[in-house]
C-alpha cells in the first residue's frame, strides 16, 4: 500500500485523460469536483462536487470502514437537500425537509437500543403487524391489527398521530372528536353537553414550548403571544397588554379603554375606535369604506333623548338639529327643512340648479355663478390625490387644497399658501416671492423676507395707513424702543426719555436733526377755538405743580404766554398772527404793545413799532404813562397821561416841565418846555471833544441833583436824578433804564428787564421782519421768528418748535414737560398729549396719530399710549406702555413685558409664569402656551405648552429630555467643559438616522478641524466605515469586504488585519479562511487541539496502565500523538488501539512513526495501517503484532491522517 498522499489539480479535459496512482485524489477546477484514481481507469471516479459548503455525490461510494461526520455536519440527500442525517452535539436527527415523505423500507424493520432491546418492529407479510416495545423489558406494548391497534397497558402519550381527517373519538356517540382535516386541527364536541378541558393548572403550549394559555385554579387565566403575556383575567374582567384585534366580540358588561387606547379592527388596523382625552373617534384608516349597518339606525346624544341622525332601510336618511328634522333623503334627492348653507357640494353625475346664480355639477366639477358658462367659477373636489381646486372659466387657478397644502390664487398667481410643514406665505402680485412668511419650525415671522432671523423680522419699511409713522425697521433692545428712517434712528424711547433724531437723549425729550420740528396740534378744526399748549412747570409736593408757564396756541395764528403761581392762570404776553407782541394785552396794535395790568379800565400801554416806543396813559390825564421814582417813592420824573413830561415835578404844566423841586412861580401850560426853580436854573450844553456836555439840574443843596450828560469820549447821553444815573443812551442809540426797563432806541430795539447791567432779561428785535429773541444777560434763550417758528436754545429754529442744548445730562434743561394742573385725581386723567393732525378735507378726522400720557383712575399709575388712524376714521390706540413698563400692542391691558394681540387667538406674550420669564402664545381664554421660558440659569423652548428643548446653565442643549442622564430618551449637545459632546438616547427605535440619497460619505471624522481621520459612508445600499483606502464595507450579500472610501470601491489584497506589534487576540469563525488564494483548495475551515484517550479495540477488553493522547486538527488533516503501556497479558489477538478523536478517511494514506519494545524482540521497526484504530505490524512483514507480544510494554507514536 502507498505510504503517501498525492493531490493533483487539472481542467476537466486533463482529469478525463488522467489515470493516476492508486488512491490519488484529483481536483477538477472546471467542475469544482473531486476524483479518486485506481491507477488504471482514465478520469478516475468522481467523489463530490463543491457548491460552497455541501458536497453532492455523483456516484456510489463503497467503503469497508466507518464514514464520520462532525457535530452539525450533515449527510444530505436529494436535489433539494430534502433528506438530512446529522448529530447536533446532543441529539441525532433523520430529517425530511422537502415536500415528500420520509420512508424507511425493509422486509422486517426493527428499531433497537444499543443493548439490543427493541423500540419498534415491523413484520412484513400477510399479517403486516407493527409492534411497539418497552425497551426496559423488551415487552410489546402496542400492536397494529386489521381494525386498529392493540395496547397492552395504559396509554400515556404526549401525542397521538392520526392521518388527515382521521379522528380520535370519545363517548358512546362519538361526541368528542379530535382530528386534522388536512388544513386545520380540530377538537369538536358534536353532542349535547359541554366541551371541557379540566385541570388544577392548565397550559396550552406551542411545539417549541412557548405558552398560548395558562390557567391557575381559583386565580386567573392568561393568554400569550410569542410567550409574552397579552391577556389575563381578573376579579373584575380582563387585563390586556397591547392592542385588542378581534373579528368579533360579545360582552355583557363594559369594556374599558384608557385615553388613546384603541379598539382596532381589521388585518391592517383599518378600523379604530378610541378617545384621545378630549374627543372620541370612530376612524377608518384603510382603503375601504367605514360601514355601520342596521335596518333602523339612529344617532343620539349622550343623554339618549335627542336624535342627531336616523337611517331607515330602503328609506330615508334623516339629519336633525336640536331634535328637529332638517334634512331627509328621498327617492329623487334630498329634502331640506330651512336654509342649506354649505362650503362645497359634490354631485355624482350632472346636475343643474336653475336660476341666474345656479350650480352645475358635471363629472366631479362644480360650476357656480350665472347661467352663462363663461361667467361660472369651477370647483373640482374628486381628484385622485385628494386635491380640492377652484379655477375660473379661463382655467386660471384660484384655490387649491391638497393633502398637506393650502393655496389661494388671484388672477392665476399664487397669493397665499400653507405648506405641509405648517409654513404660511403671502405672495406679491406675481405669485413668486413670499413677502409675508411664517416659519412654523423656527416660530418666526418674516415681513419682506422668507427666512426670518428673529421672532419678528421686517425687511423694508413700516408705514401707517396715512403716513403718521415711517421707519425702515423697528428694534427693541435693553428695554428701549427705536424707530429708524433710512437706517438712521428717528425716535427712541429708553428708560423714560424720548429721543427724536437721537438714541441717547440727555433729557426726558430731546429732538436732534438738521431742521428738527416739534408739532403740537389741536384736533379741532382751525379757528378761534383751536388750542395747543406747551407747558413749562415747577413740581410741588405729591407730584403736583407749584406753578407753570404755558405757551399756548390760541387759534387764528396767535401764540399766548401765560403764567400760573397760585389759583389762576393769567395771560402775560401774546404774539398774534401778524407777529405783533402784546404784554398785558391780547390785542396788540403794534409790533410791541405793553399795557398796564388795569388796562381794561385805565387804557395805559407801551407800544414799540416802526415809529419807535410809545407809552400811553389812556384817556385820562390824571395817571402816569411813565413815572420815575426813588426808593422812597418820590417822583423824579413823569410822563403823564395828558402828554406832559415833568422833571422834578409830578404835575408838569407844560409838555416838558423841569423844576428844581422848590416852590416855583406859576407857569402857563402854553409853553412846550418849562424849567422852574425857586432860584436860578440853567442848562450846560457845550464841552470839549474828550469831555462831557452836561445839563445839570440843581438846587440850593446840590448843583447836579439832576443831570443830563453827554460824554464826547463814548458819545453817550446819561440822565441822573438825585445824583444817580437813571438812564443812558449810548452811541448806538441803545437806551438803558436802571432798576427798571432799559430801552435801546437806535436801530431795532432791545428791551431789557433787570436789576443791574449784568443781571437782566433781554427782549430783542434783530430785524422787524426776522425774529424776536428772549434772553438772559444778553444770551439768547428763546427766539420767535417772523415765520412763527419758536426756538429754545437756538436762534434759528428749523421747525415750528425746536428745543436745543448740548452736553445735557439726563433730566436736565433740554426737557419738554406736560403737566396736568388739576390737583384732584379723576378717571381717564390726561397728563399730556402730542397729536399729529391732518386737515385734509377728505379725511374722516384731522387726528391722524398721537402720543399721550394718562391715568385710568385715581388708583392707577400713569401710562403712555400711541395711536394711529386709517384715512377713514380718527386715531385709536395701537400701543401702550403701562406704569410697570409692560408694552401692549393691540391691547390696553398687557399681561407681560410685551403683549401682542392680533385678534382672536392670535397673541404673542413676553411675561413670566410663576417666577420665570417666558415668551409664548395666549389664546382668547387667556390660557398661556409657553414658547420660550427663562429662569435665570436655563432657557426652555415649548410648543403646545410642553417643553421641547432647553439650554441649561452649562450651555448644554437638551432636546426631548430635561436631564443629561444617558438612560433617559433624548438628545443632548453638551456645553461647558464638555463642549462638542453629543449624546443620543432612544427606546425601541434608532437614536440617530443618517441618510444620503447618493453614494458617498454619511459621516466624516476630523482631527484638528481639517484632517479627515475617518468616515462612515454608503454605496448602493451598503455600509462603509474606515479611513480612505483603509476601510471596510458591510455588503448586503458579500459580507464584510475591504473598501476604499476615497474611490468608493472595493480593494483586493491591500488591507492588513493587525500587524506584528498589534495583533488581535481571538477570532471566532463558523466558516473558514482562504489563505494565499480564493479557491476551495485555499480554504482553512477548521482548527482544533485537544486530548484523547487511547483504548484497546482488539476485543480483548484490555485496560492500558498508561493511556495518554493529544491531537491537533487543521482543516481535514489530523496530527495526533499517544503513549500507552500494555498490561501483562497472554492474549494472542491482533493488537488494535482505538479511541481516535476523529474518524479517518478510509481512502487516505497515513504517515507517522511508532516505536515499541517487547521481551522477545531486541529491536522493531514500524509500519502503519489505520482504519478506526492503530495497528502495529512486524518489520518487513504484513503480520499484525499480537497483544501478548506487547505485554507490559510501552508504545509511543505519532500519526497524521485525513478525515
Amino acid at each position: 500500500m502507498a505510504t503517501q498522499l498525492q493531490i493533483r489539480r487539472g481542467t476537466a479535459a486533463q482529469v478525463a485523460a488522467f489515470t493516476g496512482a492508486e488512491g490519488e485524489i484529483v481536483y477538477n477546477s472546471t467542475n469544482d469536483s473531486l476524483h479518486t484514481n485506481d491507477g488504471s481507469t482514465a478520469g478516475g471516479f468522481e467523489l463530490a462536487r463543491v457548491d460552497g459548503s455541501n458536497f453532492a455525490l455523483t456516484s456510489a461510494i463503497s467503503t469497508t470502514a466507518n464514514f464520520s461526520f462532525g457535530d452539525n455536519d450533515k449527510a444530505i440527500f436529494g436535489a433539494g437537500s430534502d433528506l438530512q442525517i446529522y448529530h447536533d452535539g446532543s441529539n441525532s436527527y433523520i430529517t425530511d425537509a422537502g415536500t415528500g415523505s420520509l420512508i424507511v423500507e425493509g422486509t422486517n424493520l426493527i428499531l433497537r437500543a444499543d443493548d439490543g432491546s427493541r423500540y419498534l418492529q415491523g413484520v412484513d407479510g400477510t399479517s403486516g403487524v407493527t409492534r411497539l416495545y418497552h425497551p426496559v423489558d423488551d415487552a410489546i406494548k402496542l400492536s397494529t391489527t386489521s381494525t386498529g391497534i392493540d395496547v397492552t397497558g395504559e396509554i400515556t402519550a404526549d401525542g397521538i398521530a392520526l392521518g388527515d381527517s382521521q379522528k380520535a373519538t370519545f363517548g358512546a356517540s362519538d361526541d368528542l372528536q379530535i382530528y386534522h382535516d388536512g388544513g386545520n386541527s380540530i377538537i369538536r364536541d358534536v353532542g349535547t353537553g359541554d366541551l371541557r378541558v379540566q385541570g388544577a393548572n392548565l397550559q396550552l403550549l406551542s411545539s417549541n414550548g412557548k405558552k398560548y394559555l395558562y390557567g391557575v385554579q381559583d386565580a386567573y387565566t392568561k393568554l400569550y403571544y410569542d410567550n409574552a403575556e397579552k391577556l389575563a383575567t381578573t376579579a373584575t374582567g380582563i387585563d390586556v397588554t397591547g392592542v385588542i384585534t378581534t373579528d368579533g366580540l360579545t360582552t355583557s358588561a363594559d369594556i374599558n379603554f384608557g385615553d388613546s387606547d384603541k379598539a382596532i379592527f381589521g388585518a391592517g388596523s383599518d378600523l379604530q375606535i378610541y378617545h384621545d382625552g378630549s374627543n372620541s373617534y370612530i376612524r377608518d384608516t384603510g382603503t375601504g369604506n367605514l360601514n355601520i349597518s342596521a335596518d333602523q339606525l339612529r344617532v343620539l346624544n349622550a343623554g339618549n333623548n335627542e336624535i342627531k341622525a336616523g337611517f331607515t332601510t330602503d328609506g330615508a336618511v334623516d339629519l336633525y338639529h336640536n331634535n328637529a328634522l332638517k334634512l331627509s333623503t328621498t327617492s329623487t334627492g334630498i329634502n331640506v327643512t330651512g336654509t342649506a348653507t354649505m362650503d362645497g357640494l359634490t354631485v355624482d353625475g350632472n346636475a343643474l340648479v336653475a336660476g341666474t346664480t345656479g350650480v352645475v355639477v358635471d363629472n366631479g366639477t362644480i360650476t357656480t355663478g350665472k347661467d352663462s358658462a363663461s361667467s361660472r367659477t369651477h370647483w373640482s373636489m374628486n381628484n385622485p390625490n385628494g386635491e380640492v381646486a377652484k379655477w375660473d372659466s379661463n382655467g386660471t387657478d384660484l384655490l387649491h387644497f391638497i393633502t398637506d397644502e393650502y393655496k389661494v390664487y388671484t388672477a392665476g398667481n399664487k397669493a397665499f399658501e400653507i405648506d405641509g410643514n405648517g409654513d404660511i406665505s403671502f405672495y406679491e402680485d406675481t405669485g413668486t416671492t413670499p413677502k409675508f412668511f411664517w416659519d412654523a419650525s423656527a416660530e418666526s415671522l418674516g415681513i419682506g423676507t422668507s427666512a426670518p432671523a428673529a421672532p419678528l423680522d421686517v425687511n423694508g419699511s413700516i408705514y401707517s395707513r396715512s403716513g403718521g409713522v415711517f421707519a425702515d425697521e423697528f428694534k427693541a433692545y435693553s428695554g428701549a424702543l427705536t424707530t429708524y428712517g433710512s437706517n438712521t434712528s428717528s425716535l427712541h424711547y429708553f428708560k423714560g426719555s424720548v429721543g427724536i433724531g437721537t438714541n441717547s437723549p440727555d433729557t426726558l425729550v430731546e429732538i436732534v436733526g438738521a431742521d428738527p420740528v416739534l408739532t403740537i396740534r389741536d384736533t379741532e378744526t382751525a379757528g378761534a377755538s383751536t388750542n395747543a399748549t406747551l407747558r413749562l412747570a415747577e413740581s410741588g409736593a405729591s407730584d403736583t405743580l407749584n406753578g407753570y408757564w404755558d405757551i399756548n396756541y390760541t387759534g387764528l395764528g396767535a401764540l399766548a404766554f401765560k403764567t400760573k403761581y397760585g389759583s389762576s392762570l393769567t395771560e402775560r404776553m401774546r404774539i398774534d398772527s401778524s407777529g405783533k407782541v402784546g404784554i398785558g394785552t391780547a390785542s396788540p396794535n403794534a409790533a410791541l404793545a405793553v399795557v398796564s395790568p388795569a388796562a381794561s379800565t385805565l387804557g395805559s400801554w407801551v407800544q414799540a413799532d416802526n415809529y419807535g416806543l410809545r407809552v400811553s396813559a389812556g384817556s385820562t390825564s390824571a395817571h402816569y404813562a411813565l413815572r420815575i421814582a426813588n426808593s422812597s417813592d418820590t417822583t423824579l420824573a413823569t410822563f403823564n397821561g395828558d402828554g406832559n413830561v415833568g422833571i422834578g415835578t409830578a404835575s408838569p404844566v407844560t409838555d416838558l416841565h423841569v423844576t428844581d423841586g422848590g416852590t416855583p412861580p406859576a407857569i402857563s401850560n402854553t409853553y412846550l418846555i418849562a424849567a422852574t426853580s425857586a432860584s436860578n436854573a440853567g442848562i450846560a450844553i457845550n464841552a470839549g471833544s474828550s469831555s462831557a456836555s452836561i445839563i445839570a439840574l440843581g438846587d440850593s443843596d446840590s448843583q447836579d441833583v439832576g443831570v443830563i450828560r453827554y460824554d464826547h469820549s463814548d458819545n453817550s447821553m446819561r440822565f441822573n436824578t438825585a445824583s444817580t444815573e437813571r438812564m443812558r443812551i449810548d452811541s448806538s442809540g441803545v437806551t438803558t433804564f436802571k432798576y427798571n426797563t432799559k430801552v435801546y432806541t437806535g436801530g431795532y430795539p432791545e428791551t431789557r428787564l433787570g436789576i443791574t447791567d449784568s443781571n437782566y432779561f433781554n427782549f430783542t428785535f434783530d430785524n422787524p421782519s426776522d425774529a424776536l429773541s428772549i434772553g438772559k444777560n444778553g444770551s439768547t434763550k428763546m427766539t420767535l421768528t417772523a415765520s412763527g417758528r419758536v426756538g429754545i436754545g437756538t436762534s434759528s429754529p428749523a421747525k415750528k418748535l425746536e428745543i436745543a442744548a448740548s452736553n445735557q445730562a439726563l433730566a436736565e434743561n433740554n426737557t419738554l414737560r406736560f403737566t396736568d394742573t388739576d390737583t384732584t385725581s379723576q378717571t381717564n386723567q390726561l397728563f399730556g398729549k402730542i397729536e399729529f393732525n391732518s386737515l385734509d378735507s377728505d379725511a374722516a378726522s384731522p387726528n391722524r396719530a398721537y402720543i399721550l400720557s394718562a391715568a385710568e383712575n385715581s388708583l392707577t399709575p400713569s401710562y403712555i399710549a400711541f395711536g394711529t388712524a386709517p384715512h377713514t376714521s380718527a386715531a385709536t390706540e395701537r400701543m401702550r406702555i403701562d406704569s410697570s413698563g409692560r408694552v401692549g400692542i393691540g391691547t390696553s391691558s398687557p399681561a407681560g413685558k410685551l403683549d401682542v394681540l392680533a385678534g382672536g387667538d392670535q397673541r404673542l406674550l413676553f411675561t413670566t409664569l410663576g417666577t420665570d420669564p417666558f415668551i409664548g402664545a395666549v389664546n382668547a381664554a387667556n390660557s398661556a402656551y409657553k414658547m420660550l421660558q427663562l429662569n435665570g440659569s436655563e432657557m426652555r423652548l415649548m410648543t403646545g405648552g410642553a417643553e421641547r428643548m432647553r439650554i441649561d446653565s452649562n450651555g448644554s442643549v437638551l432636546v426631548g429630555t430635561t436631564t443629561t442622564n444617558i438612560a433617559v430618551e433624548g438628545t443632548v449637545l453638551y456645553g461647558g467643559g464638555n463642549k462638542g459632546v453629543m449624546q443620543l438616547s432612544s427606546t425601541n427605535k434608532p437614536a440617530l438616522y443618517v441618510n444620503r440619497s447618493n453614494a458617498g460619505e454619511l459621516v466624516q471624522f476630523r482631527s484638528n478641524g481639517t484632517t479627515t481621520v475617518g468616515s462612515i459612508g454608503t454605496q448602493s445600499g451598503n455600509f462603509n466605515v474606515g479611513r480612505a483606502d483603509k476601510s471596510i464595507q458591510f455588503h448586503q450579500t458579500l459580507g464584510v469586504i475591504p473598501w476604499n472610501q476615497t474611490t468608493n470601491g472595493a480593494t483586493d489584497n491591500a488591507l492588513n488585519l493587525g500587524y506584528s506589534g498589534a495583533r488581535f487576540k481571538d477570532a471566532y469563525l463558523s466558516g473558514g479562511i482562504y489563505l494565499g488564494g480564493t479557491g476551495a483548495a485555499n480554504k482553512l475551515d477548521d482548527y482544533e487541539s485537544g486530548s484523547w484517550t487511547p483504548i484497546d479495540s482488539s476485543g480483548a477488553s484490555l485496560t492500558f496502565s498508561t493511556a495518554i493522547g493529544t491531537y491537533v486538527k487543521v482543516g481535514k488533516l489530523v496530527t495526533l500523538s499517544y503513549s500507552v503501556t500494555y498490561p501483562s497479558t497472554a492474549d494472542t489477538t491482533d493488537m488494535k488501539i482505538g479511541g481516535l478523536p476523529f474518524t479517518p478517511d478510509a481512502s487516505f494514506k497515513y504517515a507517522g512513526s511508532q516505536s515499541y519494545t517487547t521481551s522477545s524482540a531486541a529491536a522493531a521497526s514500524t509500519v502503519t495501517n489505520v482504519g478506526a484504530y492503530i495497528i502495529y505490524r512486524t518489520e518487513g512483514g504484513s503480520d499484525t503484532i499480537n497483544n501478548d507480544q506487547l505485554s507490559s510494554d510501552p508504545l509511543r507514536g505519532s500519526l497524521t491522517y485525513e478525515v
